[in-house]
């Protein structure tokens, strides 16, 4: 064979092999696991609840997190950027969440709280984002979020992030008082859509917990949890803003006390006003309405609180990902995905709350529901994503095999949904046993 040619077909081998090989699957097939349970504790008597609010709004110009590059920087803010925590207590039981008006939280964040969850006392944390498409970036030290969406890590802004958390959960701690807890929840009717499938259903409930202080008072804590694309500010903006979280919150809590908004099923739903002024108030609205409707307050309602680390399914491209492509497309995002995730399970007296990470979508969510079951005397639970961590969309499992819906962005293989599904409900059974116990066991 002519030298030249030989130099050729080496060069096409060359080229060829990297390809072949990233055509081969890569992955080790994941073992059946059982969810892990890390916590898992429940007290009674007394409610205390504590809130504060801290300002995380950072140096400026900086990084604005929310939308591929091109990325652009904000040298404004519309309005200060918050932390905003509330801290449970009952018995010995002491728990935390804390909504951050980001984009999502990584688990490394959360991780570095709860090093510090300790030395504050509390036997659980909760980090939540609202989800807000304007907020600043630069926290997330992972490769993929940070191409994506949150632009490059900075790790002196997040410490100065991590310094601040860990200050408002002190504050809502030291600031704890006697509590009653009520609870309502209102359909906001004609206020988002499906985005991903038109005409699809979403769930438009607005779920309010209110912390109102036995000695009378203003709220200490408002507690509002609904789903709806927090992306209605301009996205060529030059100003950091909070969208319509930022201003819905800002709008209960000059009734008084601390207002905490977490994202419910997000995934698949935007809002269908998008100015995000009109959006709080509609919601601000639909709160005081649910609260007006609800039944008697809990005096003493038991608190519990379990976490739990379950092993993550196969990395798969999403089926936006041209099918030939989408084997060598898995194989180089799977070094860049978590191997393992937390949930959490947050129940105050028949109310229940389901931490999961991610933007779970109206489909997946009501199959984690349907999964877990209801137990009698509990109350259906509220999904909350975006929390203790970002694995990013969470799609139901038989629309992640047909393509539907947000399996165009979903990471994972479809029983993702059913591993999260089986943590929380291990979560959920370690509680209702707890509470069996205690309900058994003679008072001294």
């Amino acid at each position: 064979m002519p030298r030249k040619r030989t130099r050729s077909a080496l060069l096409a081998v060359a080229l060829l092999c990297p390809l072949l090989a990233l055509g081969v699957d890569w992955q080790a097939t994941p073992q059946a696991s059982t969810p892990r349970l890390l916590k898992a504790e429940r007290a009674g008597g007394v409610l205390l609840a504590g809130a504060a609010k801290v300002d995380i709004s950072p140096e400026l110009p900086v990084v604005v997190a929310g939308y591929p590059p091109p990325r652009r920087e904000a040298s404004d803010l519309a309005a200060p950027l918050f932390a905003r925590a509330v801290v449970f207590q009952s018995g010995r039981i002491r728990v935390g969440l804390v909504s951050l008006e980001l984009l999502e939280v990584p688990e490394s964040l959360v991780d570095r709280v709860r090093e510090r969850a300790p030395l504050l006392g509390l036997d659980g944390v909760v980090l939540a984002a609202t989800h807000v498409h304007s907020s600043f970036g630069g926290y997330d030290p992972r490769l993929l979020p940070a191409v994506a969406a949150t632009g490059a890590f900075d790790e002196e802004r997040a410490s100065r992030l991590v310094a601040k958390i860990e200050t408002c959960l002190r504050l809502a701690t030291d600031l704890r008082r006697a509590v009653s807890a009520r609870a309502g929840a209102v359909a906001v009717p004609e206020s988002t859509r499906n985005r991903a499938e038109p005409g699809a259903d979403v769930d438009d409930r607005l779920r309010v917990l209110s912390l109102e202080a036995l000695d009378g008072g203003a709220p200490v804590a408002r507690l509002v949890t609904f789903a709806a694309h927090a992306t209605l500010v301009a996205r060529d903006g030059e100003r950091l803003d909070g969208d319509f979280p930022s201003r819905l919150m800002t709008a209960l809590e000059e009734e008084g006390g601390v207002a905490l908004f977490t994202q419910g099923a997000v995934g698949d739903v935007s809002a269908r006003i998008r100015q995000p002024e009109k959006v709080a108030v509609t919601l601000a609205r639909a709160a005081r309405d649910a609260l007006a409707v609800s039944g008697p307050p809990l005096v003493e309602p038991s608190l519990g609180f379990a976490e739990l680390q379950v092993d993550l399914p196969r990395v798969l491209a999403p089926s936006s990902v041209p099918s030939a492509l989408r084997r060598p497309v898995s194989n180089l995002l799977a070094p860049l995905l978590p191997r393992t995730a937390r949930v959490a399970v947050l129940r105050l007296g028949g109310l229940s709350w389901l931490f999961v990470p991610g933007e779970a979508t109206s489909f997946a969510a009501a199959q984690i529901l349907g999964r877990m079951g209801t137990p009698a005397g509990v109350a259906e639970p509220v999904v909350v994503g975006l929390s203790q961590g970002y694995l990013g969309y969470i799609e139901a499992s038989d629309r992640v095999l047909q393509g539907r819906g947000e399996a165009r962005r979903a990471l994972f293989d479809p029983d993702l949904v059913e591993r999260l599904a089986d943590g929380l409900a291990v979560g959920a059974e370690a509680l209702s046993r707890a509470e069996a116990t205690a309900a058994a066991t003679p008072a001294d």
